[in-house]
């Protein structure tokens, strides 16, 4: 049977009868060299990692072993950039993001894993300009936008930078530390679903919470899975 499998791979294995047979691999057949550009391992590794981001039905066995063939057969730097990507993404569950350029998210990523400070020029919700240095702690998707979640050197907080808003971007030399206590998934979560709302409303549905997932946004609010039903608030 594996047999099979591999040769409806592709494999050259060849059945040898009589005494001592067996099988083997046709003289001379090398495997080809699987040759990803950055580009096109970035779009590959989001790809996977969007299957839990867009509740697709695949194995998380099935992902993490596609994940790794892919780092397999990168050089190590590219290997090492999109290491930082993977681990220190945050997509929220059932929503699509407007992608920006891989490259983009490579150096963002390559500063989190490294806390490197980073020099921004940043457009507001009104079109104003400004300049500011942040520490970056995380990626984040949410919606249909993706954001840096970071310490405003400025503000002199953690604040939320949309990537389409993000002008232009420089790594220092200069690293910080990190506050290991600060949660980036919690963070971005309170911060996209807490608003200032008039009246606050809860609503019980009696209906499955992966239902109710693809039809309300996770920006209205949570739902929260009880005895009786789905809590949403």
């Amino acid at each position: 049977r594996y047999i099979t499998m591999l040769q409806d791979m592709g494999m050259p294995i060849e059945a040898m009868r009589g005494p001592g047979g067996g099988y083997q691999l046709r003289p001379g057949f090398k495997l080809p060299p699987l040759l990803f550009s950055e580009e096109e391992a970035t779009a590959i590794v989001l790809g996977l990692l969007s299957t839990s981001w867009l509740a697709l039905e695949q194995p998380s066995v099935a992902v993490e072993g596609a994940l790794a063939k892919v780092m397999r057969v990168l050089p190590i730097r590219a290997r090492e950039r999109l290491h930082a990507m993977t681990d220190n993404l945050v997509l929220s569950p059932n929503e699509r993001g407007n992608t920006p350029p891989a490259a983009r998210l490579l150096d963002l990523s390559e500063a989190i894993q490294q806390r490197r400070r980073i020099a921004i020029t940043y457009r507001s919700l009104q079109d104003e300009m400004s300049a500011r240095v942040v520490e970056p702690y995380g990626l984040a998707g949410w919606w249909s936008q993706w954001y840096l979640v970071a310490y405003c050197c400025l503000r002199k907080g953690f604040r939320l930078f949309r990537l389409d808003r993000i002008e232009s971007l420089e790594l220092r030399a200069d690293t910080f530390t990190r506050a290991e206590d600060f949660d980036v998934a919690a963070y971005v979560h309170e911060s996209l679903t807490s608003t200032a709302p008039r009246w606050h409303i809860k609503i019980l549905f009696h209906a499955p919470l992966r239902a109710l997932r693809e039809k309300i946004p996770a920006s209205y609010g949570t739902l929260t899975e009880q005895a009786d039903g789905v809590l949403f608030e």
